[in-house]
């Protein structure tokens, strides 16, 4: 039933072409190879080492596995992790 509520919210806000990231509050995730990612609009970070990272956002659970992870910078919206990103996983809160 949430899925179905959300993906009419998806239609309406594709039909008007509405920013999803600010709209539904959907991630957005920039990255630089499998070196750097950006993450905006997170909620904070559930676990942290440097072989695995878990974010969640408003909608999702962000899971990034890999070596040498690192926070560099950690804002109230902004995220930014370095590594070696070996895998990335999605997952609803």
């Amino acid at each position: 039933m949430r899925e179905e509520h959300l993906s009419k919210r998806e239609n309406l806000i594709n039909a008007l072409e509405l920013p999803k990231d600010l709209v539904l509050g959907m991630p957005y995730l920039n990255f630089c190879g499998n070196r750097e990612l950006v993450i905006e609009n997170h909620r904070g970070i559930l676990n942290y080492d440097t072989s695995k990272l878990i974010v969640t956002t408003k909608v999702l659970l962000i899971s990034i596995e890999g070596r040498g992870l690192c926070v560099e910078q950690y804002t109230m919206d902004t995220l930014k992790v370095t590594g070696f990103f070996e895998s990335i996983r999605f997952a609803p809160c």
